[in-house]
């Protein structure tokens, strides 16, 4: 997968003739992710920020391929209780745990598109992706304490399936895009050590991005 990124990522800026069937994408947004699977009964959304770019070949005049580097921060908030004490007596103490882990997603995406009226433009893509960790850290707050926070051993490089759905338009000299990104971990998120019982967790979200290709 890092090799064919590496072949496309040379083949797209060095090659006359590609550079000038290809087009280059700057984005930001927020993203929206949560964790799901077996130990996962019910896991909120995280939101943050979410930026990159993007690089795409037309291969045909409807078919394009496009690979994107994606700085998102996966994760979830999980909500349970531990032992404790309140004023002497046991008692169940409500903590929530909060999960962010930075990712770098690349994706590799094959993009069928569709000409629209007043130039307009819908792109539909779909394909595999990786993510490199960039950062991860848990961070807990219990009723009765301080909130704090400690890294995670989550996995240096995940793979994922992924999907985006851009829809552009003319807006004087540029080309706006407005555009949803899906993500779908296949590695398994590395929380056990810090949530018993969530050995088959993993990431998914959507980031919502609006951007300029140029």
């Amino acid at each position: 997968m890092h090799r064919l990124l590496i072949i496309l990522v040379l083949f797209l800026v060095t090659t006359p003739s590609a550079a000038q069937r290809s087009q280059a994408r700057m984005l930001i947004g927020i993203s929206g992710y949560t964790l799901a699977g077996d130990g996962v009964d019910e896991a909120d959304f995280i939101y943050r920020l979410a930026g990159g770019a993007g690089l795409s070949y037309e291969l045909l005049p409807l078919l394009s391929v496009r690979t994107e580097l994606r700085y998102t921060i996966q994760g979830g908030r999980m909500n349970g209780t531990v032992d404790g004490a309140i004023e002497g007596e046991p008692t169940a103490i409500p903590v929530e745990a909060t999960f962010d882990l930075t990712y770098l997603e690349i994706p590799v995406l094959l993009v069928l598109g569709l000409d629209l009226v007043n130039n307009h433009r819908l792109e539909i893509g779909v394909g595999p992706g990786v993510g490199l960790k960039v950062d991860t850290r848990t961070s807990f707050a219990a009723a009765t304490g301080p909130e704090f926070s400690q890294a995670l051993d989550a996995p240096g490089r995940t793979t994922a399936f992924t999907f985006a759905v851009d829809y552009s338009f003319r807006m004087g000299s540029e080309r706006v895009i407005l555009g949803l990104r899906g993500w779908r971990s296949r590695t398994k998120a590395g929380l056990e050590t810090t949530v018993p019982g969530t050995e088959d967790v993993y990431t998914q979200g959507l980031s919502f991005l609006t951007g300029l290709t140029f």
